[in-house]
């Protein structure tokens, strides 16, 4: 029996329009009324998700969320695990990157920064439907005011024609990170084994439910390890290759309730439908 749900937001919960449907809603509620646990798995840091848990109509506190791509795990509102990057490797990618003349966001706490209101600032803006923090990150460096603790993930935008090469530049000179495209310009990194199937780890193992009884479900090539390592393994139709061949079962795709089909065949005993 399935005891815990864990779902990718962007592409997978979330259809192209960024909403949910009401079937998917239901899938939701029916399954936690059968005492099963839900999560949600994101890239999305957690004030950026306050929006998308008051259109699931679900308060914190009811649910488990990976958030940061698996950096911070929250469980029924209370923090249960901290995967932020150290204060003085935020201090060496800084200048690598400075020096690649990229623009990095700092994911900490319950804000994102960056040193200038650009397109980047903008993009993150319009997708979080909030603002960011403006600040010379030689400030952060220097833990003006003691209130900057180590980031959560830092994202980093290129020039689309040089991504391919800061992502290998970064990875031989910061191996120990794992990095994610969440755009053709924009890498994600966190520490190495901190992703979304660290989360699933992490949540399965406070609330007590065997690895065999989860679920996860997502789309993209950050989801492809929690994938893998879940009882059964979801990807969505629209998702990458890599998130497919990580699949147990290939769903519908998000705009046709794909999350909702996987939840009723696998844990609410409604068969495919």
């Amino acid at each position: 029996m399935i005891g815990l749900i864990l779902s990718d937001m962007d592409g997978t919960l979330l259809g192209s329009n960024g909403k949910i449907s009401q079937r998917n809603l239901n899938a939701i509620r029916n399954a936690m009324r059968q005492g099963c646990a839900f999560a949600i798995a994101t890239g999305r840091y957690r004030s950026g998700c306050r929006g998308i848990l008051e259109m699931l109509g679900l308060k914190e506190k009811e649910i488990c969320c990976a958030y940061d791509n698996g950096a911070h795990v929250v469980c029924h509102g209370e923090s249960i695990y901290d995967g932020s990057i150290s204060r003085s490797d935020m201090r060496e990618i800084v200048h690598f990157l400075r020096g690649e003349d990229c623009t990095p966001a700092l994911y900490i706490g319950e804000n994102w920064i960056v040193e200038r209101k650009d397109s980047f600032y903008d993009s993150i803006t319009a997708f979080y439907d909030g603002n960011g923090i403006i600040v010379n990150f030689d400030d952060v460096l220097s833990n003006v005011g003691g209130k900057f603790t180590g980031p959560m993930k830092i994202a980093i935008r290129a020039v689309e024609d040089k991504t391919p090469g800061i992502y290998s530049r970064m990875k031989s000179k910061f191996p120990e990170y794992e990095y994610y495209l969440s755009a053709s310009t924009i890498l994600e990194m966190n520490y190495m084994g901190k992703g979304k199937n660290n989360g699933l780890a992490i949540l399965a193992k406070h609330l007590g439910i065997a690895m065999k009884d989860t679920l996860a479900i997502g789309d993209y090539d950050n989801d492809a390890a929690m994938i893998r390592d879940a009882g059964i393994g979801v990807a969505m139709a629209n998702a990458s290759p890599a998130a497919k061949a990580a699949a147990d079962f290939i769903t519908l795709s998000n705009d046709a309730d794909g999350f909702a089909f996987a939840v009723e065949k696998y844990c609410l005993g409604e068969g495919a439908k």
